[in-house]
């Protein structure tokens, strides 16, 4: 898949990408990045959730601290990634980019939490804070997950009412300009048996001067 969207995107210099078909097919792979950073789908978040199967599953990682500690490394570092590269587009002040960012940091931070309830073993009150501080990150996360798409959501009813309303002026307007076409064709109309008589009376005038 790598390869042919690369093949796409150097045959066409970037545009080819972005043609019906391509995007109809692998669309969601890319769409949503950056155009120099359409790879970040294929190659970084697949390699994250690779790294985190064989972390889970490999016969050598038995304890389960130990696994937790890699989590806690893998989590670190591909928020650190995400925060220097910044790979997704640029609409709405970097939105995507900075939910990515938080979600990645509450990944890190709830899988050190639990790293360090079960490596120092600090008795109910260490218990009782860490899970505190860890149900605070993911509710906080999720109240700022729906804050911003209730907001879109409000948004585009908002964008669909204006488009709405131009649609309306625009048929008002059309409909004013058609009718005053259509008078102005029935003046004309008018006017022609009248101009015809004027015409028939300047050559009876003509006539009677000869």
């Amino acid at each position: 898949l790598f390869r042919k969207l690369r093949k796409i995107n150097r045959e066409s210099g970037g545009d080819g990408m972005y043609q019906t078909h391509v995007v109809r097919n692998y669309g969601y792979f890319f769409l949503g990045f950056e155009p120099n950073r359409w790879w970040w789908e294929i190659m970084v978040k697949r390699l994250d959730i690779l790294l985190v199967s064989l972390i889970q599953f490999l016969p050598v990682l038995t304890d389960f601290k130990a696994k937790l500690i890699m989590y806690s490394f893998l989590g670190g570092m591909m928020w650190t990634m995400n925060a220097l590269v910044k790979p997704y587009d640029d609409r709405q002040n970097e939105l995507l980019d900075r939910v990515e960012n938080k979600a990645l940091r509450t990944r890190f931070l709830t899988f050190c939490l639990v790293q360090v309830l079960l490596v120092f073993n600090g008795g109910e009150f260490m218990s009782f804070l860490t899970a505190g501080l860890i149900l605070y990150l993911i509710v906080s996360f999720n109240i700022y997950i729906f804050i911003h798409t209730a907001t879109q959501f409000a948004m585009n009813i908002k964008q669909n009412e204006i488009e709405k309303t131009r649609k309306k002026l625009f048929e008002a307007k059309r409909g004013i300009i058609r009718g005053v076409a259509e008078d102005e064709d029935e003046e004309e109309v008018d006017d022609e048996p009248k101009q015809a008589k004027r015409g028939l009376l300047q050559l009876g005038t003509k006539d009677t001067a000869k």
